[in-house]
């Protein structure tokens, strides 16, 4: 094996490494989210910490462990790498498999907007009336507080499932309503973006190699 292409296969094993690894991280985010909400509590993915301070995070999880149901605060990017494609629907039933517990699921994104889902929830709530009147322009701190507050003042109902509407990131509904689950576009979605990725992937290395030829010509000039 010559130095160049042993130069190239390292160049390239490097490059691959890492957008795996990266992938990799971001796809265990799901598993993260549902270890840490065991318990009712909060937990704020690392690319999202300064929409919660760390000191209001634990006050915040601390007020929402004293609340009459369980409930859970997930903050995290709407992102494509992992199992959900973004699809707040998917996240949700992600967590709540992995929780594996009744109560109420709140979902916030990057953009300071939640989503809610029940599951055998006992009081008369509807994501619609818990949600009513927050303000996004309302410091996260104080929405959750006001959640909070509603689901300990909510009268008890028979229990209810509810789920957020769904919404692939990335994927176009040209038929159907927002809460129909579109696997076949997930399907085609996801592989535009492989085929979009491996010919970017491809440029690179070719840009990599060329480079290398370079260098090996002026070094035998």
């Amino acid at each position: 094996m010559t130095a160049r292409n042993a130069l190239t296969g390292l160049l390239a094993a490097l490059l691959l490494g890492g957008l795996v690894t990266a992938e990799a991280a971001q796809a265990n985010r799901l598993d993260d989210a549902g270890r840490s909400l065991s318990k009712p509590g909060m937990w704020v993915h690392d690319d999202l910490d300064w929409l919660v301070e760390p000191a209001q995070a634990r006050r915040l999880t601390r007020r929402i462990r004293a609340a009459r149901i369980p409930l859970r605060i997930a903050v995290l990017p709407m992102l494509e790498v992992d199992e959900s494609r973004g699809d707040p629907r998917a996240i949700a039933r992600s967590i709540s498999a992995r929780v594996d517990r009744d109560g109420l699921l709140v979902l916030v994104d990057e953009d300071g907007r939640m989503q809610f889902a029940a599951r055998e929830l006992p009081l008369k709530l509807s994501e619609y009336s818990v949600n009513s009147g927050l303000d996004i322009d309302t410091p996260l701190d104080e929405r959750i507080d006001a959640i909070v507050a509603r689901v300990d003042s909510a009268p008890g109902g028979p229990p209810q499932t509810f789920e957020p509407y769904s919404d692939p990131e990335g994927v176009s509904r040209s038929s159907g309503g927002s809460n129909d689950d579109p696997l076949a576009g997930v399907a085609f979605g996801s592989a535009v973006i492989g085929a979009m990725l491996g010919g970017a992937l491809y440029c690179i290395m070719r840009a990599i190699v060329g480079l290398v030829l370079l260098l090996s010509g002026r070094k035998r000039a």
